[in-house]
């Protein structure tokens, strides 16, 4: 195959002693967070966190988290949202994580990719440590961590009866609400300060593996919408998002995983059940996504705080619900990577080469990816019909976000700021 890349309001009681009962809660509840690394405010709309211990710089002034509760839902959404530090010029970039990945797992990439926009951290439901994805060092009440359970836990009945048998973690339903609460706090997201010139409410969004196909889920949800309310001129737009994906850059997304990526998927789910701690799961999951050579290269330090982090931030329950309803093999379901880059298509042709209503893509692969390879990757730039060639990032695995920071961040920057696509 001759490749197409380059490299590179509430009710209250009138009893007092409830009153005071609920009051000396809250106190409570203050008094131990204010010692923690969160201080937790709850809001009419939405449940602010306000981290207190960052390291990071970019997050230091950021308008906090914001935890918008969707509809049908009982697991909050982790939102956090970083102001640009120079010039707001181009639209807000959501990044969507790949299974394992946490808001923490983007600092790194925070201080180049916030120069010139604002950067929306965005954790997945089954993300982070509680199955609502509530992030690093916060632990939902409704369910156990990987450092509470037991072996004598049962773990499939945690899983189907817990609190949360609501919540969709397919790519449906993770596109879907990642639309919902982008339009819940879509007066954050934009306001009268922007100079970005965005009157469309455009943001685009950058995605990496699992979070690459969720970005996919999102873009067809959206073109869906647009379709429908071209065909019914008199609507009123009730229920129209208002944010509106102008881009979206995708990594390690193929048409296809190959044999072992499929295999490692499988393996995954079973490593979870056997291993609540999730220390085999780390290792089997850096050993698959990453290259060789870097993992070997890594001092025995830095190797066993990749696999602390891991076992800290995620959840075994929130992992097995998105390996269960979000990993599709079967080629004929409407949400196969293939499937939703025939909708995407034919919504842009159907959009009569109407820019607004377009949506443009590039995708990023690393040299050595065993779960997303080269080929793949190429299927599915030319089945989505984009233009700009694949950016092959040389002797890197399928983590080229983290093994390849600064070529990812050019690939990034590069496609996002050029106003001619």
């Amino acid at each position: 195959m001759k490749l197409h890349g380059r490299r590179l309001s509430r009710d209250t009681s009138n009893n007092n002693n409830v009153g005071a009962i609920i009051i000396i809660l809250l106190i409570f509840v203050v008094v131990v967070l204010f010692h923690s690394s969160v201080v937790i405010i709850v809001g009419v709309e939405c449940l602010v966190v306000v981290n207190k211990n960052s390291n990071n710089n970019n997050n230091n002034n950021n308008p906090s988290f914001y935890y918008p509760n969707p509809e049908n839902s009982n697991s909050p959404t982790i939102v956090q949202i970083i102001p640009a530090t120079q010039n707001d010029i181009y639209p807000p970039l959501i990044l969507l994580g790949g299974i394992a990945q946490t808001k923490s797992s983007w600092d790194h990439h925070l201080t180049s990719l916030t120069k010139s926009r604002k950067v929306i951290l965005y954790e997945c439901l089954g993300q982070g440590l509680g199955l609502g994805g509530l992030g690093d060092g916060v632990e939902t009440m409704a369910t156990k961590t990987a450092a509470t359970m037991t072996p004598d836990d049962n773990f499939d009945n945690n899983i189907s009866n817990d609190n949360n048998d609501c919540d969709d973690y397919s790519l449906l339903g993770q596109a879907q609400r990642l639309l919902e609460t982008l339009n819940n706090i879509n007066n954050v997201i934009f306001t009268e300060n922007d100079n970005s010139n965005n009157d469309n409410n455009y943001v685009d969004i950058v995605g990496f593996s699992f979070g690459g196909r969720v970005a996919m889920a999102a873009a067809c949800l959206q073109q869906q919408e647009v379709q429908q309310l071209q065909q019914q001129p008199n609507n009123n737009n009730e229920g129209r998002h208002k944010i509106r994906i102008r881009k979206l850059h995708l990594t390690g997304v193929g048409c296809d995983r190959s044999d072992f990526g499929h295999l490692a998927m499988k393996s995954f789910h079973g490593i979870i059940h056997n291993d609540i701690s999730l220390r085999s799961f780390a290792w089997s999951i850096l050993l698959s996504t990453y290259s060789s050579k870097y993992l070997y290269n890594l001092s025995e330090n830095k190797l066993e705080r990749f696999i602390d982090h891991i076992c800290s931030t995620n959840n075994p329950m929130g992992l097995l619900s998105i390996l269960e309803q979000s990993e599709i093999n079967d080629i004929t379901d409407p949400w196969h990577v293939i499937n939703m880059a025939d909708r995407i298509v034919n919504a842009n042709i159907n959009s009569n080469n109407n820019s607004n209503n377009t949506i443009n893509g590039k995708i990023c692969v690393g040299e050595f990816d065993k779960m997303a390879p080269i080929n793949e990757v190429e299927s599915l730039r030319k089945k989505l019909q984009w233009e700009t060639p694949i950016d092959i990032l040389s002797d890197c695995g399928h983590a080229a976000v983290m093994e390849k920071p600064r070529a990812w961040r050019e690939s990034v920057i590069s496609f996002l700021d050029d106003n001619e696509e």
